[in-house]
């Protein structure tokens, strides 16, 4: 492993402490967290965070073999699940559906990205056997 993937692990996992520690004291402590749109704007830096690790769920996917179908799944709960929320922020005004909906529409954002990565990986055809393609030097 090299020492630039470690100091980025160490980042990660430096960045997530960060962002439990403040979404723990706007939630328990701090009055912010009653207004509106406290909660989107959360969201919204925490979705943008976990993109990151979209190239993650695409080598569990392959390492365990996982069917592309379950990520199609995923991704549309998580649009609808994210369109209900946010339709119900947009009304009422809630915090924590605007956080909610975020997230889940973030998250319906990489498994549709994982999804696709699956199908082109799929409509590759591998060569049969030990077939290379040779130059016809003749």
């Amino acid at each position: 492993m090299n020492e630039h993937a470690r100091g980025n692990r160490w980042l990660d996992i430096g960045l997530v402490c960060v962002l439990l520690i403040l979404y723990a004291w706007l939630r328990s402590w701090s009055g912010l967290w009653q207004y509106r749109w406290t909660g989107l704007v959360m969201g919204i830096a925490l979705a943008l965070y976990a993109q990151r690790g979209r190239q993650a769920s695409y080598n569990i996917a392959k390492r365990y073999d996982i069917p592309r179908r379950v990520y199609l799944v995923g991704a549309l709960v998580f649009i609808a699940l994210g369109t209900v929320t946010l339709r119900r922020f947009f009304l009422t005004g809630n915090s924590n559906d605007g956080f909610l909906g975020v997230i889940a529409l973030a998250f319906s954002i990489e498994e549709a990205f994982v999804y696709r990565s699956l199908s082109r990986k799929d409509t590759e055809e591998p060569l049969i056997g030990d077939q290379k393609p040779t130059m016809n030097h003749g």
